[in-house]
């Protein structure tokens, strides 16, 4: 009967397990096999071979590797310590290192993008010390840093579990017999320690390994690991540009009749956008902008330092799916802006001497059609 007992009681573990470990496995590997038109392929497996994946892949392994070997040399003397602690509210110093872990991973990792950035807190200190400052944001190093700190307390706390099971009779006994305390650590808290230092390598390793947002945040989407490939391949498939966004940004105090004067200079914002009218992020085009009429263009800007184009360029590719165009007026009368990509072309018809929309922004109401191949979009500004 205690058998039979002990077998239901192992039920909600059997369903846990079933439920949330062997059937999302077994999806993954079912859609790793199927393609598109639902018959079987090794596309994507394939896919694991491209060099950008396999970059990715051992950067992950790298970054992963170095993490855990830092998380590992400062749990393991810190849990020797707190185990040390001659106190009774030992368990409250443990809680005090694992408070962090009650609050946001999110917020701890935008706090950190404020510490380490270029006029964060740790620079302003520096320089009010009189110390050179350092710029480690968008770097590996900002994100083994990130990854450190979150995921530390995983490897402390098994660590320093099993360290409490350790019995002071036993060192106490090694010590009568002449070891030192190399030999205690070695033939005694070593050993017995080795599965909580296992249970912490792999609590670090794994999601360190699969870490996409860290390295998002820290190294502003320059550092790239398998998790970032992996979700940018995920918003790809949800995500493609299908349409775009105008919004032309004009100050509310401005009156019409300055903006009729020779010189006005107008703000054009693109974003791309997907078949439900939501922001695209992850699928960047090049765009090229062709002025006509009573206007002439200024420049284009995409926000990205490393972009080189010419400022006055009619090329340019968008960033993260924005993209800001300059118009200047060279007489009064209709301005005419063409956005085309490739062999589509978006048109904004925009800036006319009645303008429709009031406020500080206008927005371009999209109208996909097929027209020359593209969207077609309009907009009417005084």
């Amino acid at each position: 009967m205690s058998k039979i007992k002990k077998q239901l009681l192992a039920g909600p573990y059997l369903i846990w397990i079933i439920g949330f470990i062997i059937l999302p496995l077994f999806m993954i590997v079912y859609y790793a096999f199927k393609g598109s038109d639902g018959g079987f392929t090794f596309e994507y497996v394939a896919a694991i071979a491209q060099h950008t994946n396999i970059k990715a892949l051992l950067l992950s392994l790298r970054l992963g590797i170095i993490c855990t070997i830092i998380c590992l040399v400062l749990s393991y003397p810190l849990a020797m310590i707190l185990n040390g602690l001659k106190i009774k509210n030992q368990s409250f110093v443990v809680f005090v290192f694992m408070l962090p872990m009650w609050m946001n991973f999110m917020l701890r990792i935008l706090a950190w993008k404020q510490l380490l950035s270029k006029n964060g807190v740790i620079n302003s200190i520096l320089t009010t010390l009189g110390l050179p400052g350092f710029n480690i944001m968008n770097t590996s190093g900002a994100v083994v840093l990130g990854m450190v700190y979150d995921f530390l307390p995983f490897m402390l706390l098994p660590i320093y579990n099993s360290m409490t099971r350790i019995k002071n009779d036993w060192i106490e006994a090694a010590l009568d017999l002449g070891a030192n305390k190399v030999t205690i650590f070695f033939k005694i808290i070593l050993p017995l320690t080795i599965s909580g230092v296992i249970s912490g390598i792999v609590m670090v390793f794994v999601p360190s390994l699969t870490s996409f947002a860290i390295s998002q945040i820290l190294g502003g989407g320059k550092v790239l690991l398998i998790g970032n490939i992996i979700e940018q391949e995920r918003l790809l498939t949800t995500q493609n540009a299908a349409g775009i966004k105008a919004e032309v940004y004009q100050p509310e105090k401005i009156h019409f009749s300055e903006t009729q004067e020779n010189g006005y200079l107008y703000q054009v914002a693109l974003t791309l956008v997907d078949q439900n009218g939501q922001k695209v992020v992850w699928d960047d085009r090049k765009l090229r902008v062709a002025v006509s009429g009573a206007g002439m263009l200024a420049g284009i800007e995409n926000g990205d330092l490393s972009d080189v184009t010419p400022y006055a360029e009619n090329m340019r590719k968008t960033k993260d799916g924005r993209l800001m165009i300059y118009v200047r007026r060279i007489k009064k009368g209709k301005i005419r802006v063409e956005i085309s990509e490739t062999d589509s072309i978006a048109e904004i018809s925009t800036i006319t001497e009645k303008n429709r929309i009031t406020g500080k922004t206008g927005i371009a109401e999209k109208d996909s059609t097929e027209e020359k191949g593209g969207m077609h979009l309009e907009v009417e500004m005084d």
